[in-house]
């Protein structure tokens, strides 16, 4: 048996605030307001006499510093240390800035006040969490999603189309909590839209809760190049409903459950350091930008166009850069039956795979997860796509980061 405890609160900002994820004349003016509740879900697990949280948070990332005063505040209020808080972020590209600076640096047009609103929000959330344990069994469901999303880079690739369900049952069969893992960017809605949301993985969870009687704690695996943009019908809410329905009923088609032996948790802490001088790209990158502005000139759809300006974006970034040096800081927790690995940043499919078989048991990646990096792809990908642009991780980097990681596993 474990125990377990969990709490929604909503954290929508109570001020004119701007939001972050697109690179878009919108992106300049407040945001309307709010359409779906953006939220905070705190589930805490104990085993043993250890304890871990989750908290998962309704916006694109989180950055380890801005968060620093959250994560103190929950550590206070739970007594748990730094190492036993996984604070991450849903990806949702239709949250507000505040919490993120992403890997160039870029932060959005900021809303000052919202951090420390969080972090109130949320230090108040966890204050009855630790009287709310019960004691619960756990079970864990996979599933299989398609038609809906697939690999955004080259839809020949292969991508990681599992979505995972961890249901804590009680004695009386009801669910005292629940975590869900999908495998896609929460990025249906487009670059126009000017309303906080959710996105994807928020209609999801919000969705699920009604039947499971509880809110899951819903978090992206590697999904650096999995988005539903081969199969997008439009980028408003009516295509976020039609989307979230298709990822609900693939996991509602769950019937085999079965049990997950949880035992007393081990943490385990990986570092990867990456530094390098960043002006030998320098030529490359004025090459890149040059062919990026003459593809500006020209027509384009919505979606080319988002992407270019983003691409220019981030390539004036990068000029402005002499030296790259910053350090991936990755958590292992080992509860027995399944492991949870957590990322700062995005991890492409074929990582996933790589870490899901290291060690011979049950692992999910947890992304955007105490911290945030940016963007971390194979070799294969590089020139091929917007996210080699993004990414401050050098061609071949990735591979060895985690083949290190994967024989910690």
């Amino acid at each position: 048996m474990i125990r377990v405890a969990t709490k929604t609160v909503a954290i929508n900002p109570p001020d004119e605030f701007y939001m972050l994820g697109y690179i878009s004349p919108e992106r300049a003016l407040p945001a309307l307001g709010v359409k779906d509740d953006l939220r905070a879900v705190l589930l805490l697990l104990e085993t043993g006499r250890k304890r871990l949280l989750f908290a998962g948070l309704d916006v694109i990332s989180i950055s380890r510093e801005r968060t620093s005063g959250i994560r103190r505040r929950l550590c206070e209020t739970l007594g748990l240390a730094d190492r036993e808080v996984v604070l991450s972020a849903i990806h949702t590209h239709s949250g507000p800035c505040g919490l993120s600076v992403d890997a160039m640096g870029q932060a959005g047009v900021e809303n000052p006040r919202y951090c420390e609103y969080v972090s109130e929000r949320l230090a108040d959330a966890a204050k009855g969490l630790e009287g709310q344990l019960t004691e619960a069994a756990a079970e864990i469901g996979v599933t299989a999603v398609r038609g809906y999303y697939d690999n955004r880079i080259d839809k020949n690739w292969a991508f990681d189309d599992s979505a995972s369900v961890i249901r804590f049952v009680k004695k009386d069969k009801s669910l005292a909590a629940a975590m869900v893992n999908v495998n896609c960017h929460s990025t249906v809605l487009g670059v126009q839209n000017r309303y906080g949301s959710g996105d994807l993985l928020g209609r999801v969870r919000d969705s699920l809760a009604g039947e499971y009687g509880v809110t899951p704690y819903i978090f992206a695996g590697t999904i650096a190049d999995i988005s539903n943009r081969h199969y997008r019908q439009g980028n408003d809410f009516a295509e976020l409903a039609r989307v979230a329905q298709g990822v609900c009923t693939a996991i509602r088609s769950i019937e085999n459950y079965r049990p997950l032996a949880l035992e007393t948790l081990a943490i385990r802490e990986f570092s990867y350091r990456i530094s390098y001088d960043n002006r030998k790209y320098a030529p490359g990158y004025r090459a890149q930008l040059e062919a990026v502005e003459r593809a500006l000139e020209g027509e384009l759809t919505k979606d080319q166009r988002k992407l270019r300006l983003s691409e220019k974006s981030k390539l004036l970034a990068k000029l402005s850069m002499k030296e790259v040096d910053f350090t991936m800081d990755c958590g292992i927790y080992d509860l027995g039956g399944i492991r949870f690995v957590t990322f700062p940043g995005e991890l492409t499919s074929v990582f996933g795979r790589k870490l899901r078989e290291a060690g011979g048991k049950e692992t999910l990646v947890i992304a955007y997860a105490n911290g945030h990096h940016g963007y971390f792809l194979e070799q294969e990908a590089f020139g091929r796509c917007y996210e080699s642009i993004a990414t401050l991780a050098p061609r071949g980097e990735t591979e060895k980061m985690i083949d290190q990681l994967g024989e910690m596993l």
